[in-house]
């Protein structure tokens, strides 16, 4: 590792409470890894479930085509790493050159030294990786690089939860576009995307920043602060409860009120989001 982690979040953090869109933000996480691991070539590769791949979405250190390009079959058999680093979630180094497994692999012709994969998981589903490596050296890849990998890794599942939950409530408010012609409370659904996108932006933004300034401190901790700890995990727990509110409120279809208390109707937000 050759920068300080504390300066790399802060970029990362800037990045997220910026309003930058996918490929800005992703490329900032990028540059920001660079500069923390020293790694010239770095990639956030994605995986696509219906197509069964993981592909590079995000690439940074080099313009050859096989690097930028590089898309792998989610299959065991055939890409060993996946069953470590997409299944069972563990970071793992491969060097193609040198491994029996991944003879005649394709890998050699992308990597052909060392590199190292950190699973990128975003609500406890693996949903890519963040590839490194030092482009034709051969050099050992330590656990300081493997570290602040996985602090990378960590901030861009962050990121992509948030620019996916954006995308929802484009998605949300698009639906409440078409629903102003059929619905005769199209006015108030209306009124309701609108507040959702401006909840999304308020609320969810503080909510990253305080999440990833909860991760910083938890790596600061002494090792014998675990009462400490405990209570930062809470914190984020809290934030988390949080953020699943803001999501149910970009998902409202439709406005059902209930009676919480005598003479006071809210919004049920369980009811109001079922199809």
């Amino acid at each position: 590792m050759v920068s300080d982690d504390t300066d790399a979040l802060s970029t990362i953090l800037a990045a997220l409470t910026a309003g930058l869109k996918p490929d800005d933000l992703f490329r900032r996480i990028l540059v920001a890894a660079q500069e923390l691991t020293g790694f010239p070539r770095i990639a956030i590769c994605l995986v696509d479930r219906e197509r069964k791949l993981e592909e590079a979405k995000y690439s940074l250190g080099s313009e050859d085509d096989g690097f930028r390009t590089q898309a792998w079959e989610i299959d065991g058999t055939i890409n060993p790493w996946i069953t470590d680093v997409i299944d069972a979630k563990r970071t793992v180094v491969i060097d193609p050159a040198a491994d029996p497994a991944y003879a005649g692999s394709k890998l050699k012709t992308v990597y052909d030294g060392p590199f190292v994969k950190v699973p990128i998981v975003v609500r406890d589903v693996t949903v890519g990786s963040l590839t490194a490596d030092d482009a034709g050296s051969r050099r050992p890849i330590t656990a300081g690089d493997v570290a602040g990998l996985e602090l990378i890794a960590r901030c861009t599942a962050v990121a992509i939860d948030q620019t996916r939950a954006s995308e929802e409530i484009l998605r949300s408010h698009e639906e409440v576009i078409r629903a102003q012609r059929q619905l005769i409370e199209a006015e108030k659904l209306a009124a309701l995307g609108a507040m959702a996108a401006s909840i999304n932006h308020e609320i969810n933004n503080p909510l990253t920043a305080i999440v990833l300034d909860l991760q910083l401190m938890g790596l600061n901790l002494p090792a014998d602060q675990e009462t400490l700890r405990k209570r930062l995990v809470s914190i984020e727990n809290s934030v988390n409860r949080i953020r699943a509110v803001v999501e149910k409120v970009a998902a409202v279809k439709r406005t059902i009120v209930t009676e919480y208390q005598p003479k006071t109707n809210m919004l049920d937000l369980n009811l109001s989001t079922r199809s």
